[in-house]
């Protein structure tokens, strides 16, 4: 292996960095596979982090436990030694693998402090354009992990039940949703918060090619209504027709039977035409659910770039709303030209 050195111990030196970045961008640093070499890979993090920047980074190889390279070239040839630098780790990975297994993550407390910890390890990247992307980086790691150990625990929870599992939102383990349910069989219809407003976009499929940014903006206190609305966005991004049956068959498939139940137990909703005032009401009723959103993410410090916003959403789920937020203004240009033209005619 060519352009290879030795630090002669475990400390790198910021000195010792700025050399071997003259003689390349990208150096790979390789640790032996115990404690110490583990503990001098993270060292070696945190001395490089600060300067990296376009075109300047640092990757890690950490070795079988118990060996350095010598060993593992005289053990397994430099085959083997070839196939663990082409497996090197960038320095977030390096930086995400620390944080994320410094402490168990079962409580809110804890995954707020990976996030934390997360978050000021960026800070100290002084190039701004790579801060930023690390932290977007980290966010979206975040997130996906937490999901993950969402429906980890989930799974688990309904394996541990009695007799056959079963899954969310059927009859063995009922819905976030229940009480919604509850609330139609008593005939408290309009109680049950913005599932008007998803119904009417259901049996008026025109007023989802207008209004799915801001409907996919919506924050709904019930669950069946938010699994709702999330089917009609689904089937509008796959192209396929919206209606009643579609929409309760696309629940189905994903195990919420009691959210499918609130399609049967509401009545048709009139139709009406989507460049209209009852359109242009419909939205502005919308409008209150996607302000109560800003408000929450307001209150509780966090906005949608955060990973600690809506947790209940999935990784896919997250960033298609998330693309949908750059996507409102054009929206509202829209409504405001279909506007014009209607009080014009």
């Amino acid at each position: 292996f060519g352009n290879a050195v030795a630090p002669l111990g475990t400390a790198l030196t910021e000195e010792q960095l700025q050399l071997i970045w003259r003689a390349g961008p990208e150096p790979v640093m390789c640790f032996d596979g115990d404690r110490a070499g583990l503990g001098a890979a993270y060292r070696a993090l945190d001395r490089a982090l600060p300067f990296a920047e376009p075109g300047r980074s640092v990757f890690f190889v950490l070795l079988p436990d118990g060996m350095d390279p010598d060993d593992l070239i005289r053990a397994k040839g430099p085959g083997a030694m070839a196939e663990q630098l082409a497996a090197r780790l960038p320095m977030s990975e390096l930086l995400w693998r620390r944080e994320r297994d410094a402490e168990p993550l079962d409580t809110p407390e804890r995954q707020a402090g990976l996030e934390a910890r997360l978050m000021a390890a960026c800070g100290h990247i002084r190039h701004a354009g790579v801060k930023s992307a690390y932290e977007r980086d980290l966010k979206s790691r975040l997130r996906d992990y937490l999901w993950q150990l969402r429906e980890a625990k989930r799974a688990a929870t309904y394996q541990k039940r009695p007799g056959k599992p079963g899954r969310p939102g059927s009859a063995q383990f009922p819905a976030e949703g229940e009480p919604a349910q509850e609330a139609l069989k008593q005939g408290a219809r309009e109680k049950i918060a913005g599932l008007s407003l998803v119904l009417r976009a259901i049996d008026n499929p025109g007023l989802v090619a207008t209004g799915a940014e801001m409907l996919a903006q919506c924050a709904f206190a019930d669950g069946d209504v938010t699994r709702l609305r999330d089917a009609v966005l689904d089937l509008a991004n796959d192209g396929i027709p919206i209606d009643r049956s579609a929409i309760t068959a696309h629940l189905a498939n994903s195990g919420n039977i009691r959210a499918a139940g609130l399609l049967k137990d509401y009545p048709v909703t009139p139709q009406i035409a989507t460049n209209g005032s009852e359109a242009r009401e419909w939205l502005i009723a919308l409008e209150q659910y996607v302000a109560m959103r800003r408000s929450s993410d307001q209150e509780t410090g966090f906005g949608t770039d955060s990973a600690s916003a809506d947790p209940t959403l999935s990784p896919q789920e997250w960033r298609r709303r998330h693309q949908m937020v750059a996507e409102r203004r054009a929206l509202k240009a829209r409504m405001n030209e279909a506007s014009s033209k209607h009080s014009d005619s």
